[in-house]
């Protein structure tokens, strides 16, 4: 059973522990057009909502009811995922390293491995409960075949 403890919520300074000086510089100012305000909140929103949805999508695992919260043990892989969504969008001002786009293939295989049901994650001490996206199950498909030997046709043997 996975363990249970506290799910956070990301905040714009937790992306610099993943970003080089010139990539925050470029994040925040520099690749910003006049009066287009700081995208964090938009990119990471987006991010974050695909994440719970892949986990909502798994069977074994459940979200908080915390909205844009996430797994501890999720967090750096989101970050990963923001910051290559905000270089995407940023384009030439930050270019990422050879390094940081395989980071941001394993996180995206982490996800999709959380959604095969192949990774379990932290459980939230307060999970959706019911959680309002129907969770399918194997379905078992019964066939019933015509009795080839009844008393009727055993009669007289």
């Amino acid at each position: 059973m996975p363990s249970t403890e506290p799910w956070i919520t990301l905040q714009a300074t937790d992306l610099n522990d993943y970003l080089v000086g010139s990539q925050a510089a470029a994040v925040r100012s520099s690749a910003l057009a006049a009066g287009q305000a700081d995208t964090w909140t938009n990119v990471m929103t987006d991010v974050v909502n695909e994440i719970r949805s892949a986990i909502r999508g798994s069977l074994r695992n459940q979200v908080s009811m915390t909205p844009l919260s996430i797994p501890p043990d999720l967090k750096r892989a989101a970050l990963v995922l923001i910051r290559s969504a905000l270089a995407g969008r940023i384009g030439i001002a930050i270019e990422l390293t050879q390094t940081q786009l395989d980071e941001a293939k394993v996180a995206a295989r982490l996800i999709e491995r959380i959604q095969e049901n192949k990774v379990v994650i932290t459980a939230p001490p307060d999970p959706l409960i019911p959680d309002d996206q129907q969770r399918g199950t194997p379905a078992t498909v019964i066939r019933h075949e015509r009795r080839r030997y009844t008393g009727r046709s055993m009669r007289g043997l």
